[in-house]
């Protein structure tokens, strides 16, 4: 009779900061580049559908600032702050 092989630990949830240094999508488990508002496309195409299925501008206003509180994307100007491109990034004022 085989030994049972022990169960694989989960890997550790990272917030979406630690994913955005790291240049990933925030989105977790997903392992591809980050584009736009901390996402790959993948998830930012899925975003931008969700956005254009709804119908007020007052809705799609509501959706953004939730998905925004539940750090499922980032805030247009946040996005500079993770570019790990550019040798700037690092140097304070």
């Amino acid at each position: 009779m085989q030994a049972k092989k022990p169960k694989k630990q989960p890997r550790p949830v990272k917030t979406a900061e630690e994913r955005a240094h790291s240049g990933r999508c925030i989105i977790n488990r997903c392992a591809n580049t980050m584009r736009q508002r901390g996402l790959c496309q993948k998830h930012i195409n899925t975003f931008w559908s969700q956005m254009r299925s709804l119908a007020t501008d007052e809705e799609r206003s509501a959706f953004e600032t939730k998905c925004l509180q539940e750090r499922l994307i980032l805030a247009r100007q946040e996005m500079r702050r993770f570019n790990t491109k550019s040798p700037f990034t690092k140097v304070k004022p």
